[in-house]
């Protein structure tokens, strides 16, 4: 007796399914697993981070944050690990114009640190 190999369902199956779904549950159990995954391989992204890696902001609010880049100077661990990161000029420069009141650069800084960035929001460029 072999054993015959079963293919894995592609995306159009998938998105096939979505759109044919009859109950709201068969939804809500669909959207838990994407969001577990998303959360797992945020998880796995982070884990590569460790101080002095070049890093963009990612995911984050306010949304005028995302894309700056720098690099990580500190982590803390807690309920969930933070890193610092020292901003580069170019995106210190974008956060003296955008951050208003939240995060006030003062003229003539070069680069900016930005304390507390969950890991989950950096991406190593």
């Amino acid at each position: 007796m072999t054993a015959t190999a079963i293919a894995a369902p592609s995306i159009t199956d998938a998105l096939t399914f979505v759109a044919n779904a009859q109950i709201e549950d068969e939804l809500n159990r669909l959207q838990s697993a994407i969001n577990a995954r998303r959360q797992s391989i945020a998880a796995i992204r982070a884990a590569a981070i460790t101080v002095g890696a070049k890093v963009e902001l990612s995911n984050l609010s306010p949304k005028y944050v995302n894309g700056l880049t720098g690099t990580v100077e500190a982590y803390s661990r807690g309920k969930r690990t933070r890193m610092d990161v020292r901003l580069d000029e170019a995106s210190t420069r974008r956060l003296r114009i955008l951050g208003g009141h939240r995060f006030p650069v003062p003229e003539g800084v070069k680069e900016y640190l930005f304390m507390g960035v969950p890991m989950t929001g950096l991406v190593i460029v």
